[in-house]
């Protein structure tokens, strides 16, 4: 599974979004309502649902660490695959490759589950 071209798509948006957010409006937008700019930021959190290995794990990487500072959390849901075995890469691989940049963002926003430990 390409998991770092669905990342790129969510770490792209939600930059979109914080500068939309951030921007200074034209002066004449600002007299008109002065109250709807700059009160309202947003926070995106993605959902991967994943059902077999993730093959870009450098890739994957590449696109968290464009993430730190980002207005975005990324939970990877492991999908049951019986066809997988223990020794197999998974998505919780990532999530062990991603401390250093737990580290330096000053936060986890990247969190791998089992669908089984969801409760469903």
């Amino acid at each position: 599974m390409h998991v770092s071209s669905v990342i790129e798509k969510g770490v792209e948006f939600a930059a979109s979004s914080q500068a939309h957010f951030l921007s200074t409006p034209p002066e004449e937008e600002k007299q008109k309502s002065p109250q709807h700019y700059k009160h309202a930021l947003t926070y995106f959190v993605l959902f991967v649902l994943n059902t077999g290995l993730i093959d870009d794990i450098p890739r994957a990487i590449e696109q968290l660490a464009r993430a730190i500072n980002m207005p975005l959390s990324v939970y990877v849901i492991n999908i049951q695959n019986k066809s997988l075995r223990k020794d197999d890469l998974d998505a919780s691989v990532l999530e062990q490759k991603c401390k250093f940049l737990f580290e330096r963002g000053n936060r986890k926003f990247l969190r791998v589950f089992e669908y089984s430990d969801l409760g469903f």
